[in-house]
């Protein structure tokens, strides 16, 4: 009765739940049923599994709803590049890219978070892509932030991480960087 009088979760939200993530497929008396996502496979994607999680657990963990009021998240990438590449040119790419691919679900966002907003106190967010700018030891770290579907994460992210590689790589002027290391012997 708590999780029908709470609206914690219903058939179809996306949850994490007794260290479990999956998309809810039933709700009953004594348990909730998920289709399990994550768990080994690396992503957002299901497993095959379906779980049964107790619905003790609403009242002793905390559950986490991906898709309560809105269907949005944040997502980053990471593109570190090397000191002497042309990291201004660089982020413009990035930027424009991830702009192309999220700007409908940018709009989108945007009008489910003024019923967000309506809802909770929550102040204005930015939907827009940004692109983030960290100096390492190693390679400036270049952090792309945007908005994107939560049930078609990884695939977003597959997509522009492609995009993004191949934009690189036909610049001249930018490089990515990776760890090397240097072993001699004497």
């Amino acid at each position: 009765m708590l999780i029908f009088l709470t609206n914690l979760y219903t058939v179809g939200d996306r949850v994490e739940m007794d260290e479990r993530f999956g998309d809810v497929i039933d709700i009953g008396i004594l348990s909730t049923t998920i289709l399990e996502i994550k768990g080994w496979v690396d992503g957002d994607q299901p497993t095959g599994r379906v779980v049964t999680v107790p619905n003790k657990v609403i009242i002793s963990d905390s559950i986490t709803n991906y898709t309560k009021d809105n269907n949005f998240l944040w997502d980053e990438i990471n593109v570190p590049i090397k000191y002497e590449s042309d990291w201004k040119r660089a982020i413009q790419i990035i930027e424009d890219i991830t702009k192309e691919e999220t700007t409908s679900m940018a709009k989108k966002a945007a009008e489910e978070l003024i019923g967000l907003q309506k809802k909770y106190y929550i102040s204005k967010k930015a939907v827009e892509p940004s692109v983030y700018v960290k100096i390492t030891d190693n390679w400036i770290d270049l952090n792309i932030r945007y908005i994107t579907d939560a049930r078609s994460r990884r695939e977003l992210h597959d997509r522009l991480s492609r995009k993004i590689l191949e934009a690189l790589r036909k610049e001249e002027d930018v490089d990515i960087a990776s760890m090397t290391l240097d072993i001699t012997s004497s």
